[in-house]
């Protein structure tokens, strides 16, 4: 296996747009953990647990689909890393929030 093949060797990019697209992601899927507890009436740990889950970064899966199927694999590895450090920040903040 290369050494560009493994995930120890993931590196930031473009930082201007994966942190943008991270930024993006997250926002986005917390918003639709918001609407989707508030359709189905959820409240409590129910509604904490799928707001934090749907808030989580990108995972590095994706990562590994984009490298086998040579789809733009370094733009993917940005977004992983720079959603893994921003969630370091808004995950805490969210959970206050929620709880």
């Amino acid at each position: 296996m290369a050494e560009d093949d493994l995930l120890g060797s993931l590196r930031v990019a473009a930082f201007p747009r994966a942190f943008g697209l991270s930024l993006l992601r997250i926002g986005m899927r917390a918003a639709l953990g918001v609407a989707v507890t508030a359709f189905f009436g959820l409240t409590g740990a129910a509604r904490a647990a799928i707001i934090m889950q749907s808030a989580m970064p990108a995972a590095v899966f994706n990562y590994l689909f984009a490298l086998s199927y040579q789809n733009k694999p370094e733009e993917v590895a940005s977004i992983v890393v720079v959603s893994t450090l921003i969630t370091i920040a808004t995950a805490p903040t969210l959970l206050y929030f929620l709880l």
